[in-house]
């Protein structure tokens, strides 16, 4: 079975922070990342990944705004791609 990005990244975080590696905060932070690259390459299984979706993903970040995370007006602003 083959489990998709949002499920496994979810799992992560939960691990992390019930075996204490992580604070809420750290988690916080990771989990709006894993957010973020979920809307930018898609909510794929991890074998579907490619080294051009981790390019997208760096190419895409790099220009954001600095407060793209905390702006209102960049809230809903997305672009997801399907599997």
């Amino acid at each position: 079975m083959l489990r998709l990005f949002n499920t496994v990244s979810a799992d992560f975080i939960v691990k992390q922070k019930r075996l204490r590696r992580w604070e809420n905060q750290t988690a916080a932070q990771n989990e709006k990342s894993y957010e973020l690259f979920s809307a930018i390459c898609g909510d794929c299984p991890l074998a579907k990944y490619t080294k051009m979706d981790a390019g997208k993903y760096k190419d895409v970040i790099e220009r954001l705004p600095a407060d793209y995370g905390k702006a209102a007006q960049y809230r809903g602003k997305t672009r997801n791609r399907s599997c």
